[in-house]
């Protein structure tokens, strides 16, 4: 999977990432956003969705640990809740590497029907996720939404999964595959993350040098002008491509084997 963190986490707008920590760590609480594909719970996925990080840091271990056991279980508890916030900036790279641990240990552990329906609520979180936090959050997401795309693909193929699963799966994918994203939104919450960071290190003196490139800064996250930006349209796009070609694929009927026909 392609995940482009050198230049998701060190874009030309990025203060030393220090200074998003130590903003997020001190700067309130997020603000809330609708989900497209609310749960029936009543939690906000954020609080959750926190706990990830710290299986992560906390219990690292081998593929197939306790560990991925938990931050499945975690994954599919957010993807239920019916509010949607915007996780810590510091919690986003522990998260993104205990969600692949989890993404893996459903497809791995959990009966085909189940782990398809698990991962698309997963992979909705996803979506919506994305909306809620800056370039930064939104890159991991996309992540997410991507990998699960790739655990999702042979489980979709597996005899065992029955016609009506696949029927609601591609009803599911399609939606994914059209899921509308407001990149005017997405500017609001990076100029909002911006402004924080220069905040922050207008109270710490040895970065006051970065301050200079603050109008810049400014510039790039009002008008999303920094080049990561492209590269982020192009996995929210992967992304979508991928939903399409899984749901064509799911209703599609099974074509003969190729070796069959040529009498191999």
């Amino acid at each position: 999977m392609r995940v482009r963190w050198g230049r998701v986490m060190a874009t030309g707008l990025a203060v030393p990432v220090v200074g998003l920590v130590g903003w997020w760590a001190t700067g309130g609480e997020p603000s809330t956003v609708a989900r497209r594909t609310p749960g029936a719970e009543d939690c906000d996925t954020s609080e959750v969705l926190g706990v990830l990080s710290r299986v992560h840091h906390d219990h690292p271990g081998p593929e197939g640990s306790e560990a991925d056991r938990a931050a499945a279980a975690i994954l599919v508890a957010a993807a239920r809740c019916e509010r949607l916030e915007e996780v810590p900036i510091e919690d986003v790279m522990g998260m993104f590497h205990a969600a692949l641990g989890g993404t893996a240990w459903l497809a791995g552990h959990e009966p085909p029907a189940r782990a398809v329906a698990d991962l698309l609520d997963v992979w909705e979180l996803a979506s919506d996720q994305r909306r809620a936090g800056p370039l930064v959050s939104m890159g991991v997401w996309n992540g997410v939404g991507l990998d699960v795309s790739e655990v999702l693909a042979p489980l979709l193929a597996d005899p065992r999964l029955s016609e009506a699963d696949r029927a609601v799966a591609a009803v599911r994918l399609r939606a994914l595959a059209t899921a509308p994203l407001d990149w005017g939104e997405v500017a609001v919450r990076e100029e909002r993350s911006t402004w924080g960071m220069l905040a922050w290190t207008l109270s710490t003196p040895a970065w006051w040098p970065e301050l200079v490139r603050g109008p810049v800064y400014l510039y790039q996250a009002r008008y999303l002008s920094n080049p990561i930006v492209a590269e982020l349209e192009e996995d929210v796009l992967a992304e979508r491509t991928a939903a399409r070609v899984l749901a064509e694929a799911g209703t599609a009927p099974a074509e003969p084997d190729v070796a069959e026909q040529d009498g191999r």
